[in-house]
């Protein structure tokens, strides 16, 4: 980097150490002066160098914003950075991709190669409005396309739920860019749980739990939005005669003012002797045996005779574990 004109070293920091051969002569640099340092550097792609790497380095071993930056540059104007890339560089995400998603125009064809895959952009996909950063698609669409991506239900929801508490975006604006989508693997079920998310209420995650915990494993029927002597707090769920109440958060988890909100009720509902079991959309959706199980242990404890009953999800564990 000592060696490289002034013009482009700034450049060249910004990007990780990634420069172009058309940068360098642009700069001022003869072929002949990029021939010899070439034997520095590391060819990521065919013109395109990484100068900061010790020569001999594997090109998908370089640095993450290295890796990036050779990627765009390779697949050409217009190209955005996606998938597990573009969220690592949001935050949504701890460890870094193997491999670079490139987003490119639909008119352009570029090959993939180890370490890299470019992907011809789908109509209506929108560039992160951020200056000083790779060029990547908005937030919103990669948190859909990761959780397009995963076979399971957790693994479809987290994507949204951890970016919607990070506020990296709103449950309104995933929403919007949900419904512009012609193809969603998951759709119903995210558009439940943006529809829950957005409004603040329980709405469809109340009809879940009474589905998929309660009625699927013959627990006792609850009431709904219940009064709480006492307190005058309405709960979500309360098993009249035993004490018990299940609240149900359609967010992942209250913050601010609502959290201690939340825990103030709690407490004073302890204080009167009752038991409060509190679930999300992650629990019930993903493991309601485990919700059904530990709702009716705190029911039999407190004087429930009846026994709960195995769902069709109970059943397919017993059989695997058999």
């Amino acid at each position: 980097m000592r060696e490289l004109p002034q013009s482009v070293t700034t450049l060249v920091r910004r990007r990780g150490g990634i420069v172009t051969r058309a940068e360098l002569l642009a700069a001022g640099l003869s072929d002949n002066a990029i021939r010899w340092r070439r034997q520095q550097w590391v060819t990521v792609f065919a013109g395109i160098y990484a100068v900061s790497a010790a020569p001999g380095t594997d090109p998908r071993d370089l640095p993450l914003m290295s890796r990036v930056w050779a990627g765009l540059l390779h697949a050409g104007e217009g190209a955005l950075v996606a998938g597990r890339a573009a969220a690592r560089l949001e935050g949504l995400i701890g460890e870094e991709p193997r491999v670079i998603d490139i987003s490119v125009p639909r008119n352009r064809r570029v090959r993939s190669r180890a370490g890299w895959r470019f992907v011809r952009r789908r109509p209506g996909v929108l560039l992160d409005p951020r200056p000083g950063h790779p060029p990547r698609q908005r937030v919103e669409d990669t948190v859909l396309d990761l959780s397009a991506a995963s076979t399971n239900v957790d693994g479809c929801m987290s994507p949204l739920l951890d970016a919607v508490q990070r506020g990296r975006t709103t449950a309104d604006l995933l929403r919007h860019r949900l419904t512009l989508r012609t193809r969603h693997p998951h759709r119903q079920l995210l558009h439940a749980l943006l529809d829950d998310m957005a409004s603040g209420t329980t709405r469809h995650l109340e009809l879940r739990y009474a589905r998929d915990v309660e009625s699927a494993h013959g627990l006792p029927v609850a009431r709904r939005q219940a009064r709480q002597d006492g307190t005058g707090a309405i709960c979500d769920v309360e098993y009249d005669g035993f004490d018990v109440l299940v609240e149900l958060d359609g967010r992942k988890g209250h913050v601010g003012d609502g959290r201690f909100r939340d825990m103030d009720r709690d407490n004073a509902h302890t204080v009167l002797g009752k038991a409060t079991l509190r679930y999300g959309w992650r629990q019930v959706a993903t493991v309601p045996c485990t919700v059904a199980a530990q709702v009716a242990t705190a029911l039999q404890r407190r004087g429930w005779t009846g026994e709960t009953g195995r769902c069709s999800r109970c059943r397919e564990a017993a059989d695997e574990a058999a």
